[in-house]
């Protein structure tokens, strides 16, 4: 089957971390958007289109895949910044007759290779959503519109992706280990004996190659991703966290894309960091406002 992943016009309220990378690249639970799509559906010829200004890039990052397609035929359309899952896939395919939305928003159709081109040759999916005579039919899915709503829904989103870690186990480790069978590591894991990891309030998965230091503090909802190395005395908890980053003193609530370093003392809440980002020493943000009202975003 021929796969369809598109940004539409709204990709820049997710900026500044789609200034440099597509919507379909953001991370929430286990995984970015794209890479629980091809979890989804991983014999399709997938297909991927973006803003001209990221063509390059994303053909570069992407070289299995062809990129803003000149000529596209029948096929799934989705739009990339959605937390997809099989069922919602299902309903789109096995309804070809209609187009589907999440309130105003155009999130997905199967689409005939007229259909397809026709929105295409009108400029596509950056520029207008799709529209047609077919029906118009709701779908209960979650499109990431903003970035803060990737942090509040990564923890959800982790107890759904955990499933695709059956080949992880509870880690075997002098460490302390509380609800330990919602503890998954993969057997590369390295844990430090005096270390605790604490799974009441949500699944800790661990990746391959991660190295946990001393006298560590894990607390669920949490996934590190491939080769994190988390130093001694860090209190890490309700985050996602991409590959490759070093990661210290107190991190709750983070979205971390990947290949960043937050190593050193100081606080970082309720955030959502690019790639190679780099906090010194003694960094901290604020999370609560000293009048304790409601924080607004410009």
């Amino acid at each position: 089957m021929n796969v369809y992943i598109f940004e539409d016009q709204r990709t820049l309220n997710l900026e500044p971390i789609t200034l440099t990378r597509p919507a379909f690249e953001i991370r929430c639970g286990a995984f970015t958007c794209i890479e629980r799509i091809s979890i989804h559906l991983p014999d399709s010829n997938m297909y991927l289109i973006v803003r001209p200004e990221l063509e390059a890039l994303t053909q570069e990052t992407y070289p299995g895949n062809i990129v803003n397609p000149a000529i596209v035929e029948e096929g799934l359309w989705l739009l990339g910044n959605v937390l997809w899952n099989n069922d919602l896939i299902d309903q789109i395919v096995n309804t070809k007759d209609a187009e589907f939305y999440q309130e105003s928003t155009f999130v997905g159709a199967y689409l005939t290779e007229v259909e397809g081109r026709k929105w295409m040759k009108n400029e596509g999916p950056s520029v207008q959503d799709y529209k047609s005579t077919k029906e118009e039919k709701n779908l209960d899915c979650k499109p990431i519109h903003f970035l803060w709503e990737a942090v509040q829904e990564t923890g959800k989103q982790l107890e759904s992706d955990v499933r695709f870690f059956s080949d992880y186990s509870t880690p075997k480790t002098d460490a302390t280990l509380i609800n330990g069978n919602q503890i998954l590591a993969h057997s590369s894991v390295l844990i430090a004996q005096d270390s605790v990891i604490d799974a009441s309030n949500g699944p800790v998965v661990l990746d391959k190659n991660t190295v946990i230091k001393p006298m560590t503090h894990l607390e669920g909802p949490l996934y590190l991703g491939e080769g994190n190395i988390v130093e001694s005395m860090t209190k890490l908890k309700a985050s996602s966290i991409g590959p490759v980053c070093r990661l210290g003193g107190e991190i709750n609530n983070v979205i971390i894309q990947g290949w960043s370093n937050k190593v050193h003392d100081g606080h970082l809440g309720d955030a959502y960091l690019g790639q190679w980002v780099n906090l010194g020493a003694g960094t901290t943000n604020s999370n609560l406002k000293n009048n304790y009202s409601v924080v607004d975003v410009m």
